[in-house]
């Protein structure tokens, strides 16, 4: 029966050491490196896409409150996957997350018209212009002039615009902190105070399991013996 109880006493602060662990380290909302697909959510509107881990290399602004995949990790970039562009972005302005987005990258198409000159045969208007539609990834300005960044039969181009684009924006990241955040409301996040409280517990604990496995009774409290 003692032997029991020394046992159970050992197991104690084993035990009260992964419940602290559990409460103080909870999952949280960082990517963890084993997840298969990281992404993160282009949580700014001005995110650039460069071609390298270059800042002078920029070729599109990224759909706001869309996703990147990270494909690696590159000093202060991050390569990173855009539906079927593969390039980099700066690691401090995306926010990685732990979820898999259910729509990680705007499905969006642009119409574009070109005009041709007119060889004098041509004749009604409809045969001088012909219109084009494109994967649209993102928008850039250069020189002054605003350009959508396309993907058109297979290779990427710029395309002059006349205004940005509008889209629908996507909610998931909104949703999960929202959800996150009500979870944690729910159950309750642990205060500084009970933290110490677990801590000095486990210690106690330990001091108990130590002195019993000895064969020793931990000392009675005397109050006239106590420092303060």
């Amino acid at each position: 029966m003692i032997a029991a109880m020394k046992r159970t006493l050992l197991f104690l602060p084993l035990l009260c050491l992964c419940a602290l662990f559990i409460c103080v380290f909870p999952r949280g909302s960082t990517a963890s490196a084993e997840t298969e697909a990281q992404y993160a959510v282009v949580n700014e509107s001005d995110v650039l896409f460069y071609e390298r881990a270059d800042r002078s290399t920029a070729l599109f602004v990224l759909p706001y409150t869309y996703f990147v995949r990270i494909l690696a990790t590159d000093g202060e970039f991050l390569r990173v996957q855009y539906a079927s562009a593969e390039g980099y972005c700066l690691a401090s302005d995306v926010i990685a997350v732990d979820f898999t987005p259910v729509t990680p990258y705007l499905v969006r198409t642009v119409d574009f018209l070109y005009k041709i000159d007119d060889p004098g045969k041509a004749g009604s208007e409809e045969m001088l212009t012909i219109t084009r539609t494109f994967d649209y990834y993102g928008h850039i300005y250069e020189n002054g002039y605003l350009y959508y960044y396309v993907l058109a039969d297979g290779a990427f181009k710029r395309i002059p615009a006349e205004r940005l684009l509008d889209y629908q924006l996507n909610r998931e990241y909104e949703q999960y902190v929202a959800v996150s955040a009500e979870a944690e409301r729910e159950t309750g996040g642990l205060s500084a105070a009970a933290i110490v409280a677990i801590c000095v517990a486990c210690v106690a604990a330990v001091s108990v399991a130590v002195l019993v496995a000895r064969g020793k009774r931990p000392p009675a409290y005397d109050p006239d013996k106590a420092e303060f």
